[in-house]
């Protein structure tokens, strides 16, 4: 049986948590596989992004690449040209996973292949333009209930929810904890609060500072990300941590030696469809405090309390109070919220569950795939 070949088109890859994890996804499918990837953002790392599918894409959209970014060399190529080629490589896929593909009105009539809209934001202020990509698609996919909430009520009846998930090995030290310490310069007696992420308005990474300003000394933030906000919190970092913030600008390092490393995850988004970085975090028993966004609200109508939640912007003295009671949640073992969470994301929340539940998606959109 042949493997059903995948078309994906979307706005951005190797920036955000959803390409990784549809790229996760179709890694773990016996039967199903990615052939070309098109995106219309220039994405900054070449080598990050090779594994995500066969062929990967860069096409003229509404953004030049900045100082410092990587392309291919494709992108010189004008739209007319990509369009025939992403309708070539449509033609010979089963399907197509779309989501912010901004020039899909033009190309969805002419693709033969079903074409399934991926919802993955999690804010209302993204409502329209989900309401409008799903004109265009036969199917939906929603990454949380939050999220399916962004699509007309007469699709969102028939869109199934189907949440983010961590991969194992991804979490799994390579260097291990003390090693991963020494290598960053940071004392064995210091406590890490750690924020992993695009440094991007929304994300709300400036929050780490502030929570480490009002930290004991023995607190120091640790930030693994880049983005366009790098500056400011730098500055920020200077104003009102200074000495106690480390930047690590690889997001592509390896995950799991950056939470060995820490002791409590912040999560300070003002909205997430379903962030895979509490998964991962979860998974590798740390600690989260994260803000009480409707995702994870979701889960814990299902499982219970699993992380230490704040409000919105909150001041920092309520996020130290937070990361203080955190940080000692593991003194409480098998009856601890991170025990818990731990279960919930290992049970439920992995990428080889989540693959197998976007088989069963397919079998239902493609009558010729069945595993």
């Amino acid at each position: 049986m042949r493997k059903l070949r995948i078309t994906v088109l979307s706005h951005v890859i190797g920036a955000g948590g959803g390409d990784q994890l549809i790229a996760n996804i179709f890694r773990h499918m016996r039967h199903a596989e990615i052939g070309d990837w098109f995106v219309e953002t220039p994405f900054y790392n070449e080598d990050a992004v090779a594994g995500f599918a066969k062929r990967v894409h860069c096409v003229p959209g509404s953004e030049e690449p900045r100082a410092g970014e990587l392309t291919t060399t494709d992108k010189i190529q004008p739209w007319t040209e990509w369009r025939m080629a992403i309708l070539e490589a449509c033609s010979h896929s089963d399907a197509v996973i779309m989501w912010g593909f901004s020039r899909i009105e033009e190309l969805a009539r002419l693709i033969d292949a079903p074409v399934i809209h991926f919802i993955q934001a999690g804010s209302q202020l993204s409502k329209a333009r989900e309401a409008k990509l799903a004109e265009f698609a036969d199917f939906h996919v929603a990454v949380s209930r939050a999220a399916r909430s962004l699509l007309p009520d007469d699709i969102a009846k028939t869109c199934p929810v189907i949440y983010s998930g961590a991969d194992p090995m991804r979490v799994v030290p390579a260097k291990g904890r003390q090693v991963q310490r020494q290598e960053w310069e940071i004392p064995d007696e210091a406590k890490v609060l750690l924020f992993i992420g695009r440094l991007v308005p929304g994300k709300n990474a400036e929050a780490l500072v502030q929570a480490v300003s009002a930290l004991p000394d023995s607190w120091i933030g640790l930030i693994v990300g880049s983005g366009p906000k790098m500056p400011q919190i730098r500055e920020k970092a200077c104003e009102f941590a200074p000495g106690r913030v480390l930047i690590a600008q690889d997001p592509w390092m390896h995950i799991g030696d950056a939470l060995a490393a820490s002791d409590v995850l912040l999560m300070p988004s003002d909205s997430e469809g379903d962030p895979i970085v509490i998964h991962e975090a979860q998974l590798a028993g740390l600690p989260v405090v994260a803000t009480d966004i409707p995702v994870i609200q979701e889960h814990e109508r299902a499982f219970g309390e699993l992380c230490y939640k704040i409000p919105t912007s909150p001041p920092p003295s309520v996020i130290a109070e937070a990361v203080q009671l955190a940080a000692q949640d593991r003194d409480h073992g098998a009856l601890s919220l991170t025990a818990r969470a731990r279960s919930a994301a290992w049970n439920h929340f992995t990428v080889p569950r989540i693959a197998a539940n976007w088989a069963e998606a397919l079998e239902a959109f493609i009558p010729q795939y069945r595993r």
